[in-house]
């Protein structure tokens, strides 16, 4: 990967800062919530996150929900398997399971098709939202249209979440 997606600027909507990044392990991930706290400065910090393989969910589990306490803001997918096949009882709600904030500042989505239109709906202006998932570049896009969408008809979010 590089140094793309590496806390990578991806847009700007409505007053929401979107940043991409690849940290597949909860030391990374720890890093780049603090990183995001930092440039978020009075804004909270909205993460989405996709544990990358099942073993490494299963082992890390703990460790990625401490990690994702750092935001204000936690949406986890579901696991994104790759070369592993799916294990009984791995899955992101999981690590959901783990972060230490209260339930309603944590939600498992483990769909992504419902994921963008849940961020957009949470963000709000001042915010940053930082997409930690091994591809998020439609996520991305999706969730900052959908900033844009709420910034120019506020009354319409309910259509936002239908249209995403």
């Amino acid at each position: 990967m590089g140094v793309r997606r590496r806390f990578e600027f991806r847009g700007r909507a409505a007053g929401v800062a979107v940043y991409d990044d690849y940290a597949h392990h909860p030391t990374k991930v720890a890093a780049q919530l603090r990183a995001a706290r930092d440039v978020a400065g009075a804004g909270r910090v909205v993460v989405a996150f996709q544990p990358h393989l099942y073993s490494r969910t299963r082992e890390f589990a703990r460790e990625f929900g401490a990690a994702l306490g750092l935001a204000d803001e936690v949406v986890v997918l579901d696991v994104y398997g790759a070369r592993e096949d799916p294990e009984p009882g791995v899955s992101g709600a999981l690590v959901a399971e783990n972060v230490p904030l209260a339930p309603e500042h944590v939600r498992f989505v483990p769909r992504w098709a419902e994921v963008p239109a849940v961020v957009a709906g949470m963000a709000r202006s001042g915010d940053l939202v930082i997409t930690v998932r091994r591809d998020l570049t439609e996520a991305q896009r999706r969730i900052t249209d959908g900033r844009r969408d709420i910034a120019e008809q506020r009354r319409r979010v309910h259509e936002l979440r239908r249209l995403v």
